[in-house]
């Protein structure tokens, strides 16, 4: 399995794996592919493909089977490849029409900002925090300096946020000034998906 897990987690296309158990008769299938490359990003590989039994492979579930692995084919392809290769980091899976940001910080920490359209908020990830979703807004945004350097967030950034705060946070997360700048010129940038989403009370 050593000499093959770094072919089947980088290679050109996927693998998936379809085993045979002669005591049950019966076949069962994994990606192999995903498996690898979301343990390869949690700092242990596997060594083994496990495979389900809820994974079996029949007439009634070959049609399933293929529906999968074309949509997990088809994440090798441009944007989608971009996409996939992010929500097996994070362990989130993306939507075409989300709009995900990625970034690394100084201390080669990955941030993702994380916008579905429709939604009164976005999604911060975080590897420092163990890529743990956490709902941000414009307004749970304190950025110091900002109202005094006029920095402009987008119109559903309140204005008595943008005044000075001892130090960046977001939602209860402490940022430094780098996260928190790229933070607010990503609220600023997808103030279009929220315009109009009412808000819960």
């Amino acid at each position: 399995m050593r000499q093959h897990s770094e072919t089947w987690a980088n290679g050109n296309v996927p693998v998936f794996c379809v085993v045979f158990d002669p005591e049950t008769e019966k076949l069962y299938w994994s990606n192999a592919t995903k498996q690898l490359r979301v343990g390869g990003q949690k700092g242990r590989r596997p060594r083994t493909i496990r495979l389900s039994g809820a994974s079996m492979l029949d007439a009634s579930t070959v049609t399933d089977f293929v529906n999968e692995a074309r949509a997990y084919v088809g994440g090798y392809r441009g944007r989608n490849a971009v996409l996939s290769h992010l929500g097996e980091v994070a362990g989130v899976v993306f939507d075409r029409s989300d709009h995900v940001l990625h970034w690394v910080n100084e201390f080669d920490e990955q941030l993702i900002f994380w916008q579905r359209p429709g939604e009164f908020y976005a999604t911060l990830l975080h590897s420092d925090l163990d890529w743990d979703p956490i709902p941000v807004m414009p307004s749970g945004l304190l950025l110091p300096g900002a109202w005094a350097q006029g920095l402009d967030f987008g119109e559903d950034f309140p204005e008595e946020l943008r005044r000075s705060s001892p130090i960046p946070v977001i939602s209860g997360v402490i940022l430094n000034m780098p996260e928190a700048l790229w933070l607010a010129s990503y609220f600023s940038t997808t103030e279009r998906f929220r315009r109009g989403v009412e808000v819960p009370r």
